[in-house]
């Protein structure tokens, strides 16, 4: 039985679809973030500094004094973490209390007379969280799954999905003002990573962190840019590899809990392991359609008039 050279094509550029995707799944990794302490410290937004004017007057103060850091560093919980030996490594409960800036200081007055400015920069480690669903507990934890695809050949613009990351950090407001205005320390925690477009103005990338910790969850945290951004595709059963490094800028949502919009804070660096997702149901149906062209591209010329045969495609 003859068949055209164009069906013989076909077949084989339906069976090299099947072998190679043009996408990447994220399926593991790390990331780092190295922290200014002093671009905390110092700048405060707008909105903080009316707050500690106005503490400052309710108190009989004469106003705030500067030389008091601003947002202070307090701990990081990652992974591997065992600053709380009752968790597991890594575990930093359902509770934002469980990363809080002292675990047992109940005067945060001793926290601040003690306090040095940490050396920079400060290196806070996440894990990249897998592709499964996760679980959400109880209380303010809301850990974020890794859906994040893309084609290495085109990596910004072809990305979609969000890496979700494992940590969580904390900082306590170091102003008399703050203190006695109730403003005591925030965190974020359970990150994501994702790209918009519309974010990559002025210099920065459009790659963008949120927090997911409650109450503040989907709060953006920071803009990045790029400094250097690499992949290698994954073949077959071979991982490939995601790799990102920049700076860090506060964004307006980190504007509105004290910290100035815009102020560099620091450096990331993302190391990500990928995968080929596997083939779906619908490059299976187009393999059986390539079938059906195979059969109808059959060659008259040698006089054989019997039916063409069915597709044996499964349905």
């Amino acid at each position: 039985m003859k068949y055209s050279y164009l069906s013989i094509i076909l077949l084989l550029s339906g069976f090299t679809g099947v072998q190679r995707l043009d996408a990447d799944i994220i399926t593991g990794g790390s990331l780092e973030f190295q922290l200014d302490a002093s671009a905390f410290e110092t700048n405060p937004s707008q909105g903080f500094l009316d707050f500690y004017n106005n503490a400052a007057n309710d108190v009989g103060s004469s106003g705030y004094d500067t030389s008091q850091p601003h947002m202070v560093f307090g701990r990081h919980t990652g992974p591997g973490d065992t600053s709380d030996p009752s968790l597991p490594p890594g575990d930093i409960g359902n509770s934002i209390y469980r990363f809080r800036p002292s675990a047992t200081t109940a005067s945060f007055d001793d926290l601040r007379s003690t306090y040095v400015t940490p050396t920079s920069p400060i290196v806070t480690p996440f894990a990249i969280n897998g592709n499964d669903p996760i679980a959400k507990p109880h209380g303010t934890r809301n850990p974020q799954q890794t859906t994040l695809e893309y084609n290495p050949n085109d990596i910004l613009a072809s990305m979609s999905g969000a890496i979700g990351f494992d940590g969580a950090t904390s900082f306590w407001y170091g102003v008399e003002e703050a203190i006695a205005g109730s403003a005591i320390w925030i965190g974020y925690g359970d990150l994501d990573l994702k790209y918009d477009a519309n974010r990559a103005v002025n210099g920065l990338s459009g790659l963008y962190f949120s927090s997911h910790i409650a109450p503040r969850v989907g709060q953006t945290i920071y803009d990045t840019t790029i400094t250097s951004i690499s992949a290698i595709a994954a073949d077959g059963g071979t991982p490939g590899s995601l790799t990102i490094t920049g700076e860090l800028y506060a964004t307006s949502d980190f504007d509105g809990v004290g910290l100035k919009a815009g102020t560099h804070v620091g450096s990331y660096s993302l190391s990500g392991v990928s995968s080929v997702p596997e083939p779906t149901s619908l490059i299976v149906i187009s393999g059986c359609a390539l079938g059906g062209v195979l059969v109808r591209f059959r060659s008259r010329g040698a006089g054989n008039r019997r039916k063409p045969e069915t597709n044996r495609c499964a349905s």
